[in-house]
This record gives structure tokens, C-alpha cells and sequence, in this order.
């Protein structure tokens, strides 16, 4: 019945829905609607009770609604299974259970919040109640296991296109996998694979998008380092437009033979090339200046002897006037 409730509010749109209409529409007395209304609110569902018109649901696009995600979709494969949980500790958790389990190719996993997000080098990833979109996707690629890291690449360049083309912004690419606005995060990836044991091949990758969209506390420790997608946008924002879109773009670049259209895409929307970067290498701190990304995604470096080094993995910082990122 709660879920009959909020269908009939969602139908609505931006009118409201008496009491009267949805008790004489379910066949229910109207103390039953209110009961699920509370329900509702409790799930975290932004209701007014608007008086003598009855009842409003704020923020629709805010939420969401698997059905019209799916209307969305422009993929073959992506997406096209989907689940939706309200809470969870990681998306990537459960998807990687979901992955041992057998799900397919392409699920997606959804939810309103994260209480354990996770991001890269064992930080946490906040995830507030409908702060954001937290998601991930099992993949079963076809490829060796030291190539995954180029699907970090691919999922890069689709989210911070997809936020740039629907949001007019100058979003760009900290390698090798964080989004930024101005010079704070908005967007982080975390890619994690499963292998057989015996063959030690790749039996699945778990592709997990972090985007923040809404206004939220964050806190202390991020508040100086983290923005959302309100804070720079005056547009509507639709969580499920943004979801179906980015995996619109994912599988576009996914389902080539080769990647040079995402890399193009990454190395223009980069933050890092042409800047001095500073990393961790053999248990010591170095600056280089970053030159290129190459084919399969790790940094080219140069020293300022002139030698160069490639960087497969880790994690740079960027030296900037009065800052470094």
C-alpha cells in the first residue's frame, strides 16, 4: 500500500494529492493514507501536507525510480538489470556479492545511501540520504586482468562528460579516477575485480560512481575538499537522467574496439597534464611534471633531469598556485 501511495504522488508531479482521493482510489479509509504517508516520510520521502489540498511530494527528481531510468537507457547491456536498495553499507559490497552469486553482465546496483561508502586506499566515500547518486556495476569484460584499470578511464570520461554536456560546467579529470569542479571533488570512482583462484583470471569487475548532487553537510574533514552538483548549477537536476547518461556514454566508449575516443575525451577534460604533480614511488616523495596518459591509462612523468617514468597506479597531487589538490 505504501508503495501505491507514493506511485499515486509521483503521478502528480508538482499538484497535490488529497487524502479523500487516495483512500476513495486504494479503498482504504483515509487514517490508512496517513499511516503511509509517515511510513513514507520515514524512508526518507520529502511530503508536505498542504492544508484543505492534501498532499505534495517535494524533490520527485530527487529520488530514485528504476522505471524511468530504464525509459532512459539508449544501452545494450548496461543497466538493463537493476537493484534498487534504500540502504547499504557499499554498493560496491553488494555488487561484488551479487557478482559471486552469478548476477550478469551489466547490473546495476542503486541506493539512497551508503553508511560505509567506500573510495579509494581504504578511505570512506559520504554518502548521505539522497545526498547523491551511489552506484555500481558488475562487468564481466573480456579482457586481461592488468588491463581493468582502463575501465576506471572509461567511467571518467562518461561521468564527467555527462555532468558537462547537462550542466554547461568545466567539471575535469584528476587522474585517475576523481571528478573536480573548481578545485574541489565532486565525483570519485572505484573500480575493484574478482579473479578465479585456480586460473587467477578476471571473472568480474565492480565499477563503483560516486556523484555528489545535493546540498549536504559534509563533513569536517571533506567540508574544504568536497562540493556538490547544486552548488554549481541552477538547472533542474534529475538523478535519473544523470544515472541513465552516464551509462549511455559508458557503454558507447565500453563497447568499442579500441578506447581512443574516451582517452581523447579524459586527456582534453585532464586537471593534471601540463602541471606539476606530486606522488609516491618507492617509499619516497617526488615531483614531476605531468606530460600524457597513455594507452592504457597510467601517467607519463618527466623529472626535471629530463628522465621520464610511467605511474600505473597510485595517487598524484597536484601543485598549484597557493595549493595543492
Amino acid at each position: 500500500m505504501k508503495e501505491q501511495i507514493l506511485e499515486l504522488l509521483k503521478q502528480s508531479g508538482a499538484k497535490t494529492v488529497s487524502g479523500t482521493f487516495m483512500a476513495n482510489r486504494l479503498g482504504i479509509s483515509r487514517a490508512a493514507v496517513w499511516k503511509n504517508i509517515e511510513l513514507l516520510r520515514k524512508d526518507g520521502y520529502q511530503i508536505d501536507a498542504v492544508t484543505n489540498k492534501g498532499y505534495l511530494l517535494v524533490n520527485a527528481a530527487e529520488m530514485i525510480d528504476p522505471e524511468k531510468i530504464e525509459s532512459l537507457l539508449k544501452t545494450d547491456v548496461l543497466a538493463r538489470t537493476l537493484e534498487y536498495v534504500r540502504e547499504v553499507d557499499s554498493t560496491n559490497n553488494l555488487a561484488k556479492e551479487r557478482a559471486k552469486e552469478g548476477a550478469p553482465d551489466g547490473t546495476l546496483i542503486l541506493a539512497d545511501r551508503q553508511f560505509a561508502g567506500k573510495g579509494r586506499q581504504g578511505r570512506g566515500f559520504y554518502s548521505p540520504q539522497r545526498g547523491g547518486i551511489y552506484m555500481s556495476m558488475i562487468l564481466r569484460p573480456k579482457m586481461n586482468a592488468e588491463k581493468t584499470p582502463i575501465i576506471t578511464i572509461l567511467a571518467a570520461s562518461a561521468v564527467c562528460e555527462t555532468l558537462n554536456v547537462m550542466f554547461d560546467l568545466n567539471a575535469k579529470i584528476k587522474w585517475v579516477n576523481d571528478i573536480y569542479v573548481g578545485r574541489k571533488k565532486i565525483c570519485g570512482i572505484l573500480t575493484e575485480a574478482g579473479y578465479e583462484v585456480e586460473s587467477a583470471k578476471l571473472e568480474y569487475a565492480v565499477l563503483g560512481i560516486g556523484i555528489n548532487l545535493f546540498f549536504a553537510d559534509f563533513p569536517e574533514e571533506i567540508n574544504h575538499v568536497a562540493t556538490c552538483l547544486q552548488h554549481h548549477t541552477a538547472r533542474p537536476i534529475d538523478i535519473n537522467e544523470i544515472v541513465a547518461q552516464v551509462w549511455n556514454r559508458f557503454e558507447a566508449y565500453y563497447n568499442k574496439e579500441d578506447y581512443s575516443s574516451a582517452l581523447r575525451y579524459y586527456r582534453g577534460a585532464s586537471m593534471v597534464l601540463g602541471n606539476t604533480v606530486q606522488f609516491e614511488k618507492n617509499g619516497e616523495t617526488r615531483d614531476a611534471v605531468a606530460e600524457d596518459i597513455d594507452a592504457d591509462g597510467s601517467l607519463i612523468v618527466r623529472y626535471r633531469d629530463g628522465s621520464s617514468d610511467t605511474l600505473r597506479s597510485g595517487e598524484v597531487r597536484i601543485r598549484l598556485p597557493e595549493s595543492i589538490i
